[in-house]
């Protein structure tokens, strides 16, 4: 499991390197730091997939289903911070419309997509042999990767937009 070692490892030294900021708010060029920190994580990574490979099927769907989401869910997640600043009205009062609008629409994104996280998530083996295994041997992404990625990334976004509703009501 050497790929999963590594890619654990990569995790690490990314998740250290990004909370080095903490819980604050962050500028868009902060933002933007971390986006470019996640990518060169993300190709490292990519890297690894070509070098070394998969040792069977299991360890194939373990990576992509438990380990990858948790670094490219981080890449997407600043995306999204970053789209989101970019539309934070100027007002207080708007403000906390926003983000009450904004937050309102992750829900029911996540309520919408929690069936198949689930089922994603589940221990069905024809699902895991669709959703986290390459057709093509030589890719570094699978459809199940991309969701889960994609979910948790909103995820984040809702809990960062939470903190900013919070602090903007104290």
């Amino acid at each position: 499991m050497d790929l999963i070692r590594g890619s654990e490892q990569l995790y690490e030294k990314l998740k250290a390197r990004l909370d080095k900021d903490g819980r604050r708010f962050l500028s868009k060029q902060q933002i933007e730091e971390h986006f470019d920190t996640c990518t060169r994580t993300v190709i490292a990574l990519n890297e690894l997939i070509r070098k070394k490979g998969f040792t069977s099927t299991r360890e194939e769907i373990s990576f992509f289903r438990d380990h990858k989401p948790r670094i490219t869910s981080l890449q997407r997640y600043y995306i999204l911070l970053y789209n989101h600043s970019l539309f934070i009205p100027d007002e207080t009062s708007e403000i906390i419309q926003y983000l009450e609008k904004m937050l309102e629409r992750l829900e029911r994104f996540l309520a919408d997509q929690h069936p198949f996280y689930s089922l994603c998530l589940s221990d069905n083996a024809d699902l895991d042999l669709k959703y986290f295994t390459r057709p093509d041997k030589k890719g570094t992404q699978t459809p199940g990767e991309i969701m889960i990625s994609d979910r948790m990334a909103h995820q984040m976004l809702a809990d960062y937009i939470r903190y900013e509703l919070e602090t903007i009501r104290r």
